[in-house]
């Protein structure tokens, strides 16, 4: 029996590395396609720009680097487990290159490392990844399912997200029940109150990306001036949530790019949106790299001022 397991397990891996492997150039390609297709369009509405936004979103970005570690510190104080956030935040900051790796699962994978390495016990590190990856659902889904569904009321099929985000938030934060009842055997329990709190750090990380999400948008004013700020961050949000579980898209690209681009958009101007949307990942990487840059300046400083 346990063998008739592992081989599905084996048989599944297997197939979700083929759909990425496929899926990924199938989704740039229809970008590309999409981007050829309103060339003239995307050139009149790069000519427009106001680049000031697009600094604005850069910073927001880089600044949600310092918010996440607070996820992390306080989570694993409630297992009781006593972590700096300084070693947190130059964890999440070193390894952010590993996000553009093939699989977009790499920058976990050495954060899992080095946490082992800071000698906090398997059970304890796995829990806090399923706990993350919970409230990450929990937020864009969860909550940015509800909103969406309000947001968007005149949208039928959206009236289904709002069931499904009550339903995902309410298993991102009964969460701790399960794991005190399956896993806490002589072990310090969660606290409701203690995951609450860390739960809301993500809360307020998603409020932050949305505004970062807003400022790219307000860059570009043929589009932003017909649609509220609001409604904007919500579609952001949700359209993020959708991307990240479809998991045979790396880091959801693709999907994140036609949800968001469906909600705020019409027939007219899909396609530029998709291809606009892009751009955002642009400006994620570039946040990405500046954090980093940022650390690594920190670190040699720090070393020579030592010699």
């Amino acid at each position: 029996m346990q063998s008739r397991v592992s081989d599905k397990l084996k048989y599944l891996k297997a197939a979700m590395r083929w759909s990425k492997f496929v899926f990924t150039p199938l989704a740039v390609g229809f970008i590309v396609y999409y981007a050829w297709l309103s060339k003239s369009e995307l050139y009149e509405l790069f000519q427009s720009t106001d680049a000031s936004w697009l600094f604005v979103s850069v910073f927001v970005l880089i600044m949600l680097h310092l918010c996440s570690p607070w996820f992390t510190v306080l989570f694993f104080k409630n297992l009781g487990v006593d972590v700096t956030y300084k070693k947190v935040a130059i964890v999440h900051i070193k390894y952010l290159p590993a996000k553009y790796l093939p699989g977009g699962v790499w920058h976990s994978v050495a954060r899992v490392a080095e946490y082992l390495k800071m000698g906090l016990s398997s059970r304890d590190v796995s829990i806090y990844f399923l706990a993350e990856n919970l409230a990450i659902v929990g937020v864009t889904l969860g909550v940015g399912g509800v909103a969406a569904s309000l947001v968007f009321a005149k949208s039928e099929w959206l009236q289904l997200f709002f069931y499904l985000g009550f339903a995902v938030l309410f298993a991102s934060l009964a969460f701790p029940v399960v794991i005190n009842q399956f896993f806490a055997a002589n072990r310090k329990k969660l606290q409701l109150r203690g995951y609450m709190f860390s739960f809301s750090v993500f809360i307020l990380y998603w409020i932050g990306a949305a505004c970062a999400f807003v400022s790219f948008f307000l860059a570009f004013p043929h589009f932003s001036s017909e649609i509220a700020p609001l409604t904007i961050g919500v579609a952001y949000v949700f359209s993020w949530g959708m991307g990240y579980i479809a998991i045979f898209a790396p880091q959801g690209i693709g999907v994140t790019e036609l949800v968001s681009a469906k909600l705020l958009g019409n027939e007219g101007v899909f396609s530029v949106l998709v291809v606009t949307f892009v751009g955002f990942r642009l400006l994620m990487f570039i946040a990405d790299l500046v954090a980093w840059g940022l650390l690594l300046l920190c670190r040699l400083n720090s070393t020579k001022v030592r010699k």
